[in-house]
């Protein structure tokens, strides 16, 4: 009776171990998911904002040859502004891809 009772204690540990793991996958892939959404959205905003600093650039050419300096300042500073912006994103993709790196990481030890 005592071995029968102690075998069903460790197949009924051994079966909330293993639901504990697939919560565990569930809830890293989840989080991967959400994680390549957030860096796809940081690549997205890096392409546009790239494009908005060519955009910008060649306003300001464009003023440089035709207006007073005035406009021109005021563009130089709207591209700092989005050059800032930019390097923001960068960061934050940087710090995007360690996540996704970290999650890769502890979903392949989890396979182990």
């Amino acid at each position: 009776h005592n071995s029968c009772q102690s075998s069903m204690d460790e197949a009924s540990l051994s079966k909330e171990k293993l639901t504990q793991r697939e919560e565990m996958i569930k809830c890293l892939q989840d989080e991967l998911v959400k994680v390549r959404l957030t860096v796809a959205e940081s690549d997205a905003l890096v392409r546009d904002l790239r494009a908005r600093i060519e955009e910008l650039e060649e306003e300001k050419k464009t003023l440089r040859e035709s207006t007073v300096d005035n406009s021109v300042a005021h563009l130089q500073e709207e591209l700092i502004a989005v050059k800032l912006r930019e390097a923001e994103a960068n960061l934050s993709l940087k710090d995007l891809k360690q996540s996704v790196a970290e999650l890769n990481a502890a979903w392949l030890k989890h396979l182990q």
